[in-house]
Parts: C-alpha cells; structure tokens; sequence
C-alpha cells in the first residue's frame, strides 16, 4: 500500500516547538539493573528535552531468546520497568519512550502468559502509553514468532505537548501500511526505535533508501534510532538517522559508537540541534565490515569475562587479519599469539608471523609441533595397521596438535580463544575440526576470502607508517602448509571465482545453470565442472560448520542461523 499526502495539506500551528533526545545505546542482555540505570543517568543528562527515546527492548537487551518466557526474567522485568518509572518522576525527568517486554495475563488460572515486543511511554512515575509490535520478523537470525505474541494494531499514537507522536518498533516500519495509518490519523512525526542487526551495504541500500521514500511519500518527518553494540553473532550499528518531510536526511549518527542527539519539531519542521559534530558522510564498506568486527571481538570478549585472546599466529592472511582486529579490540598487550611450525612451515612465515606480532604489540610464543605431531601419528598406526606418512590424517593431526595447544593456552591463561577460519574455507569445508576451528568465537568465518585481503590492505592503509599486517603475508599465495609445497589452489578453485559461485550459490541461491552460464561468459574452463565441485563441498561439510565456534554476521545470509540446511540429506540439484 503507498500513499502521497498533498503537501499542502495545513498542519496545526503548534504553540512551542518540541524537543526530542535520542540515546544510541549498547544495551545488556538481560542485565536489568544495569540497563535501567543507562536510562536514568540519560534522562538526568538531558534535563531539558521534552521527550527521551531509547532503543527497541532496551531495558532487556535483544534478543534474549528464550529467556523471555523464564519466571525469573518476568519478574525482573517488570520489577525495573516499574522501578525506573518511579525513578524517572523523583527526579522530574522528561517522558521517556523506552523498548521493553510486556507481559498479559491470559486465562482464568492466570498461568498463561502473552510475551509481547513492546515500548512504553513512562511519564509521572507510571507508563502512560503503550505499543506492542505488529510485524514479527521471522526469518533469518530472527524468531520473533517464537517469542512474542502480536500486537493488535499497526502503529499508534500518543499526544505530547499538543503533538502528535507516532510509533512503530523496527519490522512495522518496513512496510508502507503502518506510515499510511499513522498519517492518516494525525501523526506530525513518526519514531521508530530498533534493534537491526548489521549488514554488509545494509544501511546505505535497505535503510536509508527505504525511509527517505516513505518520509517523502507521506510527507512525514522520521526518526530512526537503532543501538550499538553486539550479542554473540549479531552486531548492532547504530547509524541512526532522521529525515524531515521532504524526505531529507538532516541527520546520520555515527555507526558503531555511542551517542546522542537532540532534535526539535516545529509544525511539520524538524530541525537538529546539535548537527555538526554528529551529522557525517556514511563510511566505506571495508570500514563498517572492519570496524563491525572489531566491536564483536571486543563485546563478546567483554560481555563473557575474558580481558586476553590467544589465537594461532601462521603467517598466513587469514590469522594476521584476526590478530589485528583482536590488537584492536583488546589491545596488543592482552593478546597472545602461539607459532606453531611443522616440517611443512617456511621459514618466511615464522618470520612474518613474528613480525606481525611484533607489530601489534602482541606476545608471541613459537611452539614446535614436530615432536607431537610424530609422537600421534606414531600412537595411532598401529591402530589404522600403518605408517601415517600423508594423506588426509597425516595433515590433520598436525592442525589438531595445534588445537590441542592453543586449547591448553586458553584453558591456562583464561583467554578467549579466537578460530581464524573464514567464510570460503568454511563453505567448502576446508578447515579441520577440533584443529584450526578450535576456538570460542571465530571473527571472520562469515567473511569471503577475497573481502580477507581487501580488510587487510584497507587496514594497513588506516596507518600507513605502522602497517600491522608485512605485505609479504598479503602478497604471497595462500598455503596451509600441512605438506611440501601445498598451495589452497590445489584443492580449491582461485579465489575470486570460488567466491563469485559461493555468494550465487549461498546469498542468491542461484540456480547452478545460471552460475555456469556467468562462468563462461568470463571464459572460465570446466566451469560445470567446478560448479559441481562446489556445490558439493558445500553440502558436504554442513556437519563441520554446525560445530563451529559462533561468529559475527557480516553478510545479509551468514552461514548458520540465516542459512539452515540440514547435515543428513538426499538433497541433489538439477543438471544444467
């Protein structure tokens, strides 16, 4: 449904132009006490604004999954949204719109309970109004059907100083409708508080695109407020922005960072009050990937108790990426990088390595795996009736005699194991189990190989009289180094078009006939051929990645929650 209201149509003229505050926020899974006392503390920071507004279930964190339905998390829940209330009112505070679950009684025994995804106006020491959620996403990372019931109208108004105010809570505002109804009843500004995760190009081509055309299409102002920070495998921009009636952006708060700002309605104006230092160019796509992953590392890290990460320092791009962001993160001091070199390790990579560490300040510890590697492959051939010499196994215990240490290291030193896996080795099943997918939390197994040496360039760039990352690790080809003179060209196909048919195949689901037809326009050979080589290493090592650390979503269809296909299948595609 879209609808243009006539721009001439007269709006009323307000006496006094009103003032609103917004608080891009990280929010604390779960942690009440501590997201309700942000709250308090950004109310009694903006004593003049006429009204305050936080982000989508910020008093609870999102998502809390099935958290939502425990008894204790009911009681806690209502006990800090009835506490800040009163907490609000004691110190005269403006009204506060703030995203919380709502909880109903359904039932004559009382023990059927409704969860809704809901904000609450807290004014005068109680919630004057309230919204529950209409559209439930439920699709991707999102399970909002699981969790909350829906609400019973799209969008709603409230009064405020002779104003009124619309509101939707994130998925509502993705479609026209609900802009149609609240326009239709009067709305002289629409809020829209939310929780939407990061996406690679997400913000520029879905978000702005979208609400600009809706502001412009229902001559409207809106307020976009989405918070900062990550839980687990979703990382939360912030980004937010305002748009005025015409369908302007007036304002684009950063990404990736706390903050505030303060805006002012007047009749159908919307106008910032601080604009300079917040308002600012969107960034470069290497810089939201990078600096996405950089505040997963660091809120994971945080949020889980862990102040040091160990990880397994090769030579190779992959694990020299990691390693920076991690420095970045948590600080070269607190980062522990383990050398782990085999027959099979160049000498140029135990250099790079240590050069890269070097670098970033890390510690750094060469362990020899020569001896242990021998010492289980000599255990186990008895069992499998000869020598292990090569083959698969050969080169696997070496990746698992480096897990096994780098697991001991975390287990000693208490820090966070990172696995440096990333988005092609792990779709092709190209990464051992219990080896180098060891680990805690893996930053950039949602990350395609040829973004890995385009993030690592970018960094180096960021400070080019201290590169973090020796060129010679960016330039040289990639190896695994498990036996003589291995390259990743050998068992997969180059790079660039490996990632081309993964990204058709993964995040377009592209038909293979289609994929092989790109192929050859670009004369590439065989391409059937390789075509139904990937395919088949996808489909093959489902099994590996459900065992996989978590990791941060990057891309708009990660592998795991956005993409679910089951390990056992007969599944097969059609030929071309």
């Amino acid at each position: 449904m879209t609808k243009t209201l006539n721009s001439s149509k007269k709006k009323p003229i307000h006496i006094a132009p009103l003032k609103i505050t917004l608080g891009q926020f990280c929010t604390d899974t779960a942690h009440f006490a501590g997201n309700q006392a942000r709250a308090l503390t950004f109310a009694k920071q903006h004593p003049d604004a006429d009204l305050l507004l936080l982000p989508e279930l910020f008093l609870n964190g999102y998502p809390v999954d099935d958290l939502l339905h425990h008894p204790d998390f009911i009681q806690q829940n209502n006990d800090a949204l009835h506490n800040l209330a009163q907490q609000l009112h004691a110190i005269n505070a403006p009204a506060l719109i703030i995203g919380a679950a709502h909880y109903e009684t359904d039932g004559a025994d009382g023990d059927d309970k409704q969860c809704f995804n809901a904000l609450y106006l807290l004014h005068n020491g109680k919630p004057q109004h309230l919204y529950n959620k209409y559209q439930l996403p439920n699709y991707g990372v999102f399970d909002e059907e699981r969790h909350f019931s829906k609400g019973s109208e799209y969008g709603t108004i409230f009064e405020h100083q002779g104003y009124k105010i619309g509101l939707m809570i994130c998925e509502d505002s993705w479609y026209p409708d609900g802009f149609a109804r609240l326009t239709d009843m009067g709305a002289d500004i629409i809020l829209l508080p939310n929780a939407s995760p990061f996406a690679d190009a997400k913000h520029k081509l879905q978000r702005l695109t979208r609400f600009t055309q809706y502001a412009s299409d229902f001559a409207v102002p809106i307020v976009y407020l989405n918070r900062v920070g990550a839980r687990d495998d979703l990382i939360f921009d912030g980004a937010s922005f305002a748009i005025n009636h015409q369908g302007k952006i007036i304002l684009q708060m950063p990404s990736f960072t706390e903050a505030t700002a303060t805006m002012s309605l007047c009749n159908t104006d919307l106008t910032i009050d601080n604009a300079p230092p917040l308002t600012h160019i969107p960034n470069s796509r290497l810089h939201d990937i990078y600096h996405a992953i950089v505040m997963a590392v660091k809120d994971y890290a945080r949020h889980n108790g862990f102040t040091k990460i160990v990880l397994g320092l090769s030579g190779g791009i992959d694990s020299a990426l990691v390693a920076t962001i991690a420095a970045d993160a948590v600080g070269g001091d607190n980062l522990h990088c383990l050398l782990m070199p085999s027959e099979f390790t160049a000498k140029s990579s135990i250099d790079d390595a240590v050069q890269c560490a070097k670098n970033l300040g890390a510690h750094h510890h060469i362990l020899d795996i020569k001896k242990l590697y021998q010492h289980a492959a000599k255990t186990l051939a008895p069992a499998v009736g000869k020598p292990i010499t090569d083959g698969i196994t050969h080169e696997n215990l070496q990746a698992r005699a480096r897990g096994m240490l780098l697991m001991g290291f975390s287990n000693h030193q208490g820090a966070l194991l990172l696995a440096t896996s990333n988005k092609s080795e792990s779709a092709c099943g190209y990464a051992t189990l219990y080896g180098d997918m060891c680990g805690g939390y893996a930053p950039i197994q949602d990350v395609y190989k040829t973004d890995i040496f385009a993030l690592s360039q970018w960094r180096n760039q960021c400070t080019p009289n201290t590169p973090p990352i020796p060129q010679n690790i960016i330039t040289k080809p990639p190896s695994a180094e498990l036996r003589a003179n291995q390259k990743d060209s050998d068992s997969l196909p180059d790079y660039p078009i490996l990632d081309s048919i993964l990204y058709h195949m993964i995040e377009e689901e592209t038909p293979h006939h289609a994929i092989i037809a790109m192929l050859e326009k670009k004369h590439i050979e065989n391409a059937p051929a390789i075509v139904s080589k990937v395919w088949t290493m996808l489909q093959n090592s489902e099994y590996k990645r459900k065992q996989a650390p978590p990791c941060p979503k990057i891309s708009l269809r990660a592998l795991g929650t956005d993409r679910r296909y089951p390990i056992t299948s007969y599944f097969t595609v059609s030929s071309p």
